[in-house]
């Protein structure tokens, strides 16, 4: 009887262990797969510049695209040097606007803001962005009335914006990707997505390494108030951008605006007031495109919900962009964009 006591016992001290150890086991694999705290936030890649993004979370809720002023006594600016996209367009009397986007890229400073035209719609609509400006045309004002447009006038959301002490108005209006998302957010915008956010092409970082310089180091255009040019820098392993002859700063990072993309796109415009205020569709044609010293005859469409959409006007493939920032110019037909020097390969869009 003792020693069947005996043996039970022992087989109780044997379960016991190996229950103990399974128990120590489980809970080893348990702390291995267990977050304490917030789960890691997935990284990803922006749409628009190409860019990784190391957590998601550090990214805007919002895409904005506001309107920033080109013309005298704009200079510097703040903003355009870290947006994701920006475009330079015309307006009257031979001023250009800045479309600024951001959405990666969520700076404190923006501006100076100015006034919308009707056309700026057409590039709002295709990226379902919120446009942020101050006042506008008559016809801008037919688009904003419809209430069709996610948009933040200064004249009806003054919140959203401020004035600085450092210039006169017009000049002085500013705002920050801060203020206006609190703006979006009174309105009951929508946030936007990542994966939704339209975007371009992009090299892989073997693509990349495989790109040799082409040899073009100036792109020049001619507007009617300002000369703009860019100019290859080596230490940048980009294009810095000109004004006037002048490098072209951002006021607050105190920098020269880079790009590593220009794509001029080349579209007419006529005047359709007494005002001087023109009419232009910003809707599909031809451009170019300069990156690494290469210049690339394209076609391009604005289509809703993909944007600004490149293909190359030799066999219509997709375009592919540089991770980074892309700079489009739109100018009229007769106004060529001339490239310094041209190689051989580039004679047939290179004056």
């Amino acid at each position: 009887m003792k020693r069947m006591m005996k043996l039970w016992l022992a087989l109780a001290v044997c379960a016991a262990l190996c229950f103990a150890v399974c128990a120590c086991g489980d809970k080893e694999d348990e702390e291995d797969t267990m977050y304490y705290g917030d789960a890691p936030a997935e990284s990803a890649v922006c749409p628009l510049d190409g860019e990784e993004i190391e957590n998601t979370n550090d990214i805007g809720d919002y895409l904005f695209i506001v309107s920033v002023e080109n013309g005298p006594d704009s200079e510097p600016q703040s903003g355009i040097g870290e947006a994701d996209l920006l475009i330079e367009v015309p307006v009257e009397a031979g001023i250009n606007r800045f479309l600024a986007f951001f959405y990666h890229h969520t700076p404190d400073t923006i501006g100076g803001v100015r006034s919308a035209r009707h056309y700026f719609y057409d590039i709002v609509d295709a990226y379902d962005a919120i446009f942020a400006h101050c006042g506008g045309s008559p016809q801008a004002y037919d688009i904003i009335d419809s209430g069709e447009m996610k948009d933040m006038d200064e004249m009806s959301i003054t919140s959203a914006f401020h004035r600085i002490s450092e210039k006169k108005s017009p000049h002085n209006l500013y705002t920050s990707y801060e203020e206006l998302s609190k703006g979006a957010e009174s309105r009951n915008y929508d946030k936007l997505d990542l994966k939704n956010c339209p975007g371009f092409n992009f090299y892989s970082e073997d693509e990349l390494n495989a790109l040799s310089f082409g040899g073009v180091e100036e792109l020049s255009l001619n507007y009617r108030f300002k000369s703009v040019s860019y100019r290859w820098d080596e230490s940048e392993g980009a294009y810095q951008r000109y004004s006037k002859g002048n490098l072209h700063m951002d006021g607050a990072l105190d920098k020269a605006v880079i790009a590593d993309n220009v794509v001029v796109l080349y579209i007419a415009n006529s005047v359709m007031d007494n005002e001087g205020r023109l009419d232009m569709d910003i809707d599909s044609g031809e451009g170019e495109l300069l990156q690494n010293g290469t210049v690339t005859a394209i076609n391009w469409d604005l289509e809703k919900g993909n944007g600004f959409v490149f293909r190359s006007a030799e066999d219509g493939s997709d375009i592919k962009l540089i991770p980074g920032r892309t700079i489009i110019q739109i100018i009229s037909p007769e106004n060529k964009a001339e490239y310094t020097p041209a190689s051989a390969d580039d004679s047939e869009v290179a004056d």
